[in-house]
This record gives C-alpha cells, structure tokens and sequence, in this order.
C-alpha cells in the first residue's frame, strides 16, 4: 500500500468514525432494554445457584431453551459484567467501537475486489447509516453480532492472504476466527463455506489444474475439521443440561415449505428494505411501537391483510432476476469466479 492509500484510508476512518459518533453519542447514555435483562445480567446472577461453574451455564443461555446455538454470544457480556458490573454505559460505548470496527474491515475486504477506494468508501459510508438494522449500533445487547461479524471479516481477510501466498499458517488463524463467529452468532453457521469462492477467483491465484485440486482438498480438509469442532462443542453445551427439555422439537424446523418461504421472504425483504425503503423512507410509515418498533406502511399492511401471495411472486422475481444479473456477468466476463 502506497502513500496516498494509506492517507485517504486515514482520512476516510477519521470521517467515518465522526460521523457514526455525532449520530451514536446520545445513546451512550440509554438505559438498557428488555434484551438484556430476560437473557443476560439476570442469569448471571440465577446460575450462582446451580452447581459448577457460571461461565459454563452462561454458555447455554438461551430464551428458546436449546433451540438455539451460539454458546459465545452471552459470555462476552458475562466477561465484562465481571468487569463493571451494571455499568450499561461502558457496553454501549464498545458496542460503537466494534460496529466502527466491523465497517472499516468491510472496506478492507471489499479493497480486494474493488480496487477505486473513493467508491468502496462512499458504499461503506451509505452501509453504516442506511443499514437496516441500525439498532445494533445504538443498542448493545447487539454485540455478539458485530463480535462475530469481526471475526468472519478478520477471517476472509487471513484467507486471501493465505490463498495468495500459499502458507498454511493462515489457516489456523482463519480456522480460530471462524469458530468464533459461528459459536457467537448461529446465523453465521454457512458463512464458512464462502472460502470455496474465495479460492476461486482469478485474481487471487494461478488457475492450473493442479493448483485448483490442491485448494479444493485443502479446502475439504479444512472445512471437515471447522465443522467437526463445531458440532463437537453442541454436544458438550448440551450436555450441560441447564434446561430440563427443549422448548420446541427440531423436527419441526425440517419443513420443506418453511425452508422454500423462509427463502421467499428473504428475498423480498432484500427489494423491500435494502431498494424501496431506503429509497422511499415514507413507506416504512406509519411506525407500529410496541415493545419494539417496527416498519409498517402501505406495503406491509396490505401483505398482511391475507396478501401472503405477493411475497411468493416478489420473491421469485428477485431470485430469477439476481441469479440473470450472475448469468449475465459471468457471460460478459466481469464476474471474478
């Protein structure tokens, strides 16, 4: 990296971190919310009266009692209650740092795709203020997610550099941090795999048959070992038994109609609210204000007035669509992989 780079790198942070603490600052000072209270400071003080160790039960919290898997998420929280105690403003003040973190590392990992920094810095800028869900920067009971997040984005990072110079070293750090993502945040569980991509754009290797077989066995090997480790520590959360029996069957998640309208939905919460009301911000209005807040509007109201239909058919137009935008690409050679 150059001179220049490295200062409008500099330049950029400084702006960025400004920016995100004339917005963030107030919330410094909120108290906290209900998130915490169910799920995290009031178990810390419960599991005193169980036997064994604390940090051990803090592994299993989990509000949907062994549904979920993140073991990591709670004991972050668990560590620096130790620390200072109830002093909510100290979490919020590193919550702020993390996501400032989060977003500078997504510059970097985006620099090696993109090589014009002004752009890459205006579209990190846009990110950390139009991102959907904002809350997790004003609200810490949010910061596993960001903690995992860092992890993956420190994680990539090691990988294409171990992709570029062939040293395995990086692996074992790379292997660490994935972990670490997963056991904070289970919605990270996939995220892994993304290295199978990583290996195979061009730029980033020499594409001869052999070094393409030598990244894919090193890559099968290494990704057998991530979920092995990771399917090994479930066990041994689970049999902490620090609930007598799970809430819901995990046989009721194997459903092949959720997993097709799960997928719908995701997709048209991407048109929805990265596109329309980002563009559009009345749409989200008016606000429901409960013990969240949530978007409502025209929109919504009108799917969920019996409406389900147009999530199906949105949906579907922006699967086909993003997956012609990959065809096409790929066709006019602009796609890396």
């Amino acid at each position: 990296m150059n001179f220049k780079n490295k200062t409008f790198d500099l330049i950029f942070a400084g702006i960025l971190f400004c920016l995100l603490l004339l917005v963030a600052f107030p919330s410094f000072s909120y108290p906290p919310v209900s998130d915490y209270w169910s799920t995290m400071f009031y178990p810390f003080h419960s599991f005193e009266n169980l036997p064994g160790k604390v940090w051990m039960h803090v592994l299993n919290i989990d509000p949907c009692e062994q549904m979920r898997y993140q073991p990591l998420s709670r004991l972050y929280y668990y560590v620096l209650h130790c620390f200072v105690g109830s002093n909510f403003m100290i979490f919020n003040i590193l919550n702020f740092l993390m996501y400032f973190l989060s977003m500078l590392l997504i510059y970097r990992f985006i620099l090696y795709f993109v090589e014009d920094r002004v752009m890459s810095a205006a579209f990190i800028g846009t990110c950390a203020f139009l991102f959907t869900h904002f809350d997790i920067l004003l609200w810490s009971c949010h910061t596993y997610i960001i903690f995992g997040l860092i992890s993956f984005l420190f994680g990539f990072i090691n990988y294409v550099k171990f992709v570029k110079t062939k040293n395995t070293s990086f692996l074992f750090f790379v292997g660490a941090l994935f972990l670490i993502g997963m056991w904070s945040y289970e919605a990270f569980a996939l995220w892994p795999l993304a290295i199978i991509f990583l290996s195979s754009i061009k730029n980033f290797k020499n594409d001869s048959t052999k070094k393409k077989f030598w990244h894919a066995k090193i890559n099968f090997i290494f990704l057998g070992m991530i979920y092995a480790l990771y399917f090994g520590a479930y066990l041994f959360t689970r049999a902490i038994n620090t609930y007598s029996a799970p809430t819901y069957k995990i046989s009721s998640f194997f459903n092949l109609s959720s997993f097709v309208y799960a997928s719908l939905k995701v997709l048209f919460n991407f048109l929805y609210n990265t596109v329309f009301v980002n563009v559009l911000p009345f749409l989200a209005f008016p606000l429901n204000v409960s013990e969240n807040i949530y978007m409502r509007g025209p929109i919504l109201e009108f799917i969920n007035n019996e409406n389900g239909w147009i999530i199906f058919i949105i949906g579907t137009f922006v699967g086909i669509m993003l997956t012609v935008l990959f065809i096409w690409l790929k066709n006019k050679k602009l796609c890396l992989i």
